[in-house]
């Protein structure tokens, strides 16, 4: 792929990146992004600023502003640096193919209060104007009241408009023979139902992409953030549609959506069962639907039904998002598919005919330097999940979960901390992949290393005092599933010197603790036990430190300094005492 560089008018050419030929300046990690939903696209790539020890020439054209041109399929391409980030060996650059009028401009809180048709509303917004042009429209002629409450930039007025006119649009660029940008040309096509109507892109009929042949790796993502299983629709002058009586059925017959004469709601029954409204239940009144209200310009109740069938089939399930990861060897450009393209999935080993899913392209990531990071993002599945055979969902699950790593952790039946030559503790592996706990069949096996000397096989492990060699033990468990290693986990266990417990000191009066008159006489002596016996009786394994509090709290500094140096008994008297003091000693282990 080649791309050309111009400057910030479009005027004139700055340079060209090629990786084929030998003297062009080269690009790397680069990425394509397309959307559906906003109707355009991003570029990312970088540049090494370094060759062969000499710094690259004609590094200045990339600056923001500057536009990035390339041709694709024979169809032109031309976007603005919007970001260019450098360091000492590398540039990064970031482009857009939406103008910055439409990305950074507002447009304010509007209330037309009349009804009007889509060119309408971008022409009062300047969302078609200079060399911004609308070229197909589907929906020309259809009007909508709309209204906006707040200020939002103009691509999210665009987004929005389109939207509320049941569409989706697409951005083309038209280039001038010199390769100057013409014209920008934005392309509006009736809203994908699923069925008859297919929106931007094409259907692809002679696309059929198989599992575990065109496809190694399948990720599922399902969002019921905007569902409802009942819709009541209101169109102009407050039409209501009581007159009309309509249903759908699915592939088995059974009744999936519809509305009854005299009723102005539709309704979805299957999701209802499925996603109730928290307020129905057996203890609780109330209607189990999850009801929305939308507002239309329809003049007739059978565009009303039309509209309100078709808001269910979109958000009466949850939404259904799904990447694919092509085979290794098989690269999904060269199927040609673009933005907004219906294809099919199939599974070849349980089901040669069989539709998985029959789903749009919302997402291209293309790169033109390594086809391996190549992806496309599907949606719409909703639409068709009635129509997916129970062998072939088996198999999507199967992938999903084949993809989810194990993670392990380690249980103990008791402390982490030895004391005693006695104690134990037993070790236990928990293992869950995703949010599912996993069973410890056969199949799994285990090995059990302390400071990476392997101790056990065993599913559990009991550790003894003798195990542990250290102050601080590290233990390893690594788990296998049919010989291969699938998780490992570690724990900590620390060992307290043999026959240790904790050393308790007693501080013993000769004469009580209390004292009348103002005769104060006693010694006090330190007694050190451990494991209920007295250490230390002769005062040559600890030395003693005594302290005074006075009444009020404070330390008695002058006493304290004058004892800094005591033995295991000290005597008190009244020189030590005025009213009422607090004595406290600590033992510390002779060196």
């Amino acid at each position: 792929m080649q791309f050309t560089i111009m400057d910030n008018l479009a005027s004139s050419v700055l340079g060209i990146m090629n990786n084929s030929l030998p003297n062009s300046l080269k690009y790397y990690d680069s990425a394509w992004h397309l959307y559906l939903a906003e109707g355009s696209s991003t570029l990312e790539f970088k540049v090494s600023k370094i060759k062969d020890g000499k710094i690259v020439d004609n590094l200045e054209m990339f600056k923001a502003g500057n536009h990035v041109k390339f041709t694709e399929d024979g169809e032109p391409h031309f976007l603005k640096m919007l970001k260019v980030t450098s360091n000492r060996t590398t540039i990064t650059v970031l482009c857009i193919d939406i103008t910055l009028e439409l990305l950074n401009e507002d447009c304010d809180a509007y209330s037309p209060n009349q009804s009007n048709t889509i060119d309408w509303y971008f022409s009062v917004f300047g969302l078609a104007q200079g060399n911004v042009i609308i070229g197909i429209n589907e929906v020309k002629g259809q009007t909508r009241n709309l209204s906006w409450d707040g200020r939002q930039t103009k691509l999210a007025r665009l987004m929005s408009i389109v939207k509320q006119f049941d569409a989706e649009y697409e951005f083309k660029n038209i280039l001038y023979p010199s390769g100057a940008l013409r014209y920008i040309v934005i392309n509006i096509y009736k809203k994908n139902d699923g069925k008859k109507v297919q929106g931007v892109g094409k259907n692809r009929t002679d696309i059929n992409l198989k599992i575990d042949q065109d496809i190694e790796n399948i990720s599922r993502e399902e969002d019921m953030t905007g569902l409802f299983n009942a819709v009541e629709v209101t169109g102009k002058d407050d039409l209501k549609c009581t007159t009309v009586s309509r249903n759908e059925v699915d592939d088995s017959g059974r009744e999936e959506f519809y509305i009854r004469y005299g009723e102005s709601t539709a309704y979805a029954p299957f999701s209802a069962n499925m996603f109730p409204a928290n307020v129905a239940n057996e203890n609780t009144f109330g209607d189990r639907w999850i009801k929305r209200k939308f507002e239309t310009d329809y003049t007739h109740q059978d565009d009303l039904v039309k509209y309100m069938f078709m808001q269910l089939q979109k958000y009466a399930y949850p939404v259904i998002t799904i990447s694919l990861d092509m085979a290794a060897g098989i690269n999904w450009v060269q199927y040609g598919l673009n933005i907004g393209d219906t294809i099919k999935i199939t599974d070849m080993k349980y089901d040669k005919s069989g539709i998985i899913i029959r789903s749009r392209v919302s997402e291209i990531i293309k790169s033109f330097d390594n086809t391996a990071t190549n992806k496309i993002v599907l949606t719409n599945f909703v639409e068709l999940k009635s129509k997916i055979s129970s062998s072939i969902k088996d198999t999507m699950n199967k992938m999903i979960e084949d993809a989810t790593p194990y993670i392990s952790s380690i249980s103990t039946s008791s402390s982490i901390i030895f004391k005693k030559s006695t104690d134990t503790t037993t070790l236990t592996p928990i293992i869950n992949k995703g949010e599912k706990d996993v069973a410890l069949t056969s199949d799994f096996s285990f090995s059990w290393l302390v400071n990476d000397t392997e101790k056990s096989t065993n599913k559990s492990f009991t550790v003894k005092y003798s195990d542990l060699t250290e102050e601080t033990n590290l233990v390893t468990l690594n788990i296998y599933k049919n010989s291969e290693k699938i998780s490992s986990a570690q724990i900590s266990l620390s060992k307290i010197s043999d026959g240790i417990s904790p050393i308790n000191l007693f501080i013993k009066s000769s004469n009580g603790y209390q004292f009348k008159n103002n005769v104060i006489n006693t010694t006090f002596t330190a007694i050190l036990y451990q494991d209920n016996k007295e250490i230390d009786s002769d005062s040559t394994k600890f030395s003693y430190v005594w302290t005074k509090t006075n009444s009020d709290g404070t330390a008695d500094i002058a006493w304290n300094l004058a004892h800094q140096s005591s033995q295991k008994s000290i005597t008190i008297s009244n020189s030590d005492v005025s009213q009422r003091a607090t004595f406290n000693c600590t033992a510390e282990p002779l060196s």
